[in-house]
């Protein structure tokens, strides 16, 4: 197997479809949120919804970066969400993340082996 085939695998694992970390995947886990318990805050513990957007970030980050060559993604704006008060605001960055593991998977399996040294 490839580099490049196993880190797809097992982003697409942990992201999207698999069971190899604690029996579960991102996208199970949010799928069916509804939106007020995605922007539910216990103490000072981050959201659902925020540590959403702040993966899909890094994501886009990443894709951009395939796309161009630079990586130009700041950890201080890892958490800029702007505020969610609907269902479908919550279901859009659900969709956007969604979209983006897929995208990611893709391009990880695509790359060229030279990329990931």
């Amino acid at each position: 197997m490839t580099r490049n085939l196993f880190l797809a695998n097992r982003i697409r694992e942990v992201l999207l479809n698999g069971k190899w970390i604690a029996n579960t995947n991102f996208k199970e886990q949010i799928i069916n949120v509804n939106w007020e318990k995605a922007v539910q805050k216990i103490g000072n513990i981050n959201s659902i919804a925020m540590l959403t957007f702040h993966i899909n970030y890094y994501l886009d980050g990443l894709l951009k970066a395939f796309a161009n060559g630079k990586l130009e993604i700041n950890d201080r704006f890892s958490f800029d969400l702007q505020p969610i008060t609907s269902a479908e605001d919550w279901n859009n960055l659900v969709k956007d993340f969604i979209s983006k593991c897929g995208k990611i998977c893709k391009r990880s399996f695509s790359a060229r082996q030279q990329s990931f040294r």
